[in-house]
């Protein structure tokens, strides 16, 4: 029998995801690359709490979901709120790339002077050794090379097919959280 908290959050972020993607299509070919990177990182942060929810035990993921369910805020058992930090940080160390994208993400969020990237490049602020993660994971992942110079306008035409690896690999993991 699926749990009925896990079976209404799963469809939240189902939901999510579908509003994402279309928003997402709407987008696509426009100069709203900063919009686009702001959806990328709406559908991170679903996979981030499911991965997260799939490494707690069964009474903690039926608790989170009722917080999610009733509109509640995460909070652990103690009352320390769970933060985002932390289940991106779970989340990179079982897949090694979420970092990546959730730090693209969180840049364009904020409002700040990359929401004009012709003035200064989001991984501008990047090391080499990080630069060269990413075209690894976009080689890797996703079939792309870009050359040595990593700049936000060559990656920017290939939020669509980040996008949807990660709703994958989302649905992958909702699978498993509502059968679990």
């Amino acid at each position: 029998m699926i749990e009925p908290a896990l079976s209404l959050f799963a469809d939240t972020i189902r939901q999510r995801s579908s509003e994402n993607r279309s928003a997402l299509n709407v987008l696509r070919g426009k100069s709203t690359s900063s919009v686009q990177a702001s959806i990328l990182r709406l559908e991170l942060d679903s996979l981030v709490r499911v991965i997260y929810l799939l490494n707690q035990n069964a009474q903690e993921r039926r608790r989170l979901c009722d917080l999610t369910n009733n509109g509640n805020m995460w909070r652990k058992e103690s009352g320390n709120r769970i933060t985002d930090r932390q289940m991106v940080d779970l989340a990179n160390n079982l897949n090694g790339w979420t970092e990546y994208v959730y730090k693209f993400g969180c840049a364009y969020i904020h409002l700040s002077n990359l929401h004009s990237f012709t003035s200064q490049d989001l991984f501008d602020g990047l090391s080499d050794d990080e630069k060269g993660d990413i075209r690894l994971y976009i080689k890797n992942y996703h079939g792309s090379v870009i050359g040595e110079t990593l700049a936000t306008s060559s990656f920017v035409h290939m939020i669509p097919s980040v996008f949807e690896k990660i709703s994958n690999n989302l649905e992958c993991y909702l699978k498993e959280l509502v059968s679990a």
